[in-house]
């Protein structure tokens, strides 16, 4: 009586219950499939889409089946008789998707395989040709045994194929490395190697056979529990397909984790050449424009000569050892060693040491203590670029540096009284120098503003907020 009761009602449901998680499955799979399919690398991809249709058609026969049996069996006898027919047929559409399945996954790893594709379309045809032929048994008979025979000719080499391809694929998916998705692997594999052994089982003896032939009695026995543990492998295959599709997020997130660390490296080689391009470079400018200086004088003693040279040599000096702590990751001294002042002080005082321009620096307000290491690292080398480009290309010979600390930002402005910029369309198309301050404006959260007039000097104005704040910044340049 139970087992009865057990094949009427339970078996449906949970027939009704793998349905729909195969539907989900191969709706899943499908919407994975088409958003990452041209960005995935891994054989599997490329045909998981016919494993996609198996789910979406296994789960529509299995709720046709439901429906069929509970909701609609007050319908007329033919009626119900070509809805079980169309739900035979679309198992058959369903169990093929799953041997295709099966098929390509092999041959994409094993390319001299290709041969068995041609099979798919020939045992097909065997079921066909079974089903026809068993049609005079009965209505009932005949549709229930087309259903059994669905499981051995179609279901049965699908599911073994399944599971052979997927342990084929156990190294592609190594390479991500992620021990979650071996786990699903392995319980798929296990889970179509089951279900394939539970449709193998329905295989009848020859004596079965020829006796149910010509008595007209039943062929196949599908015993309840064997119906039971198939429902429960079609679940566990469901299941764990669902975990290895996880298998487009990981690779995603590996790409765009691979995309952050390459965004990482450019951002900090631009970091290293702008760092380079304002200290080592200008430091070493300035030691050549200190000796050519130097040259120039005539009828020098040795002694001038030594106290013209000695201070060169400690700035080359320098020099070498802010190189050194570049090399070791380092920031140079000079950027920790002064305050703001002390150091574009210094700056200016060796530019009109070795150079015949006027260097006037005005302070306007407190400033000092409302500005952040990162800030006044970034404003030393913008002032320091700034003058190197003045004293090297607009033979100017006065400049002028004026800072004004202003209640929520510090502005500062250098300007000089050069042969002015060439008109510029865009800072992108600016030498290496200008792109610097530009770039290091923008770091600050700031404004650049570069004011140029032909033989009429050029002004580059700084806007930085207070407190190191990050904000969208702006840039522009006006020539005349």
């Amino acid at each position: 009586m139970f087992e009865n009761i057990f094949s009427k009602y339970y078996l449906p449901c949970i027939d009704f219950l793998g349905g729909l998680i195969f539907f989900l499955m191969g709706f899943v799979i499908l919407l994975q499939y088409l958003q990452y399919y041209q960005s995935s690398s891994l054989k599997i991809v490329s045909s998981v889409w016919l494993l996609s249709l198996f789910g979406l058609f296994f789960g529509i026969t299995k709720w046709l089946n439901f429906f069929l049996l509970f909701v609609f069996d007050n319908l007329p006898q033919e009626t119900l008789f070509l809805g079980h027919l169309f739900s035979v047929i679309i198992s058959a559409v369903s169990f093929i998707f799953l041997y295709l399945f099966g098929v390509e996954l092999l041959v994409s790893t094993f390319k001299r395989y290709y041969r068995l594709r041609y099979t798919a379309p020939v045992i097909f045809l065997l079921w066909v040709v079974i089903f026809l032929l068993s049609y005079p048994r009965g209505q009932q008979l005949w549709l229930y045994e087309g259903r059994m025979w669905l499981y051995i000719i179609l279901a049965f080499p699908g599911a073994i194929l399944v599971s052979l391809a997927l342990v084929t694929q156990i190294k592609d998916f190594a390479k991500l490395n992620i021990s979650k998705l071996f786990y699903a692997v392995y319980g798929a594999t296990g889970s179509f190697f089951c279900y394939a052994i539970s449709a193998g089982a329905l295989l009848p003896s020859w004596n079965k056979l020829l006796v149910g032939i010509t008595t007209n009695t039943p062929i196949f026995t599908d015993p309840p529990l064997l119906q039971f543990f198939r429902a429960v492998c079609g679940i566990g295959m469901a299941f764990f397909i669902l975990r290895i599709m996880q298998i487009f997020n990981f690779e995603n997130n590996k790409k765009l984790e691979l995309a952050r660390i390459t965004q990482a490296i450019l951002e900090e080689r631009n970091r290293i050449s702008r760092d380079l391009h304002d200290g080592v470079i200008q430091s070493l400018y300035g030691i050549g424009l200190s000796l050519e200086t130097t040259l120039k004088k005539p009828n020098l003693t040795t002694a001038q000569i030594n106290s013209q040279v000695k201070p060169v040599m400690e700035k080359l000096q320098e020099t070498i050892e802010a190189i050194r702590q570049y090399i070791q990751g380092l920031s140079p001294v000079e950027k920790h060693t002064y305050t703001l002042r002390e150091a574009i002080s210094a700056l200016s005082q060796d530019l009109a040491s070795h150079t015949n321009l006027a260097v006037n620096v005005v302070w306007r307000g407190d400033y000092e203590h409302r500005l952040t290491p990162y800030q006044i690292d970034n404003i030393y080398h913008i002032v320091q670029e700034t003058l190197s480009n003045a004293a090297k290309h607009a033979r100017a010979s006065e400049l002028k540096l004026i800072f004004d600390a202003r209640p929520e930002q510090l502005v500062f402005s250098i300007v000089d009284d050069g042969i002015g910029m060439q008109p510029q369309a865009k800072i992108s198309n600016m030498q290496r120098g200008l792109k610097n301050i530009k770039e290091r404006a923008d770091q600050l959260g700031g404004t650049l503003k570069i004011d140029s007039k032909k033989n009429r000097g050029t002004t580059i104005k700084v806007t930085i907020p207070w407190g190191g704040k990050e904000s969208d910044s702006k840039s522009f340049v006006n020539s005349g």
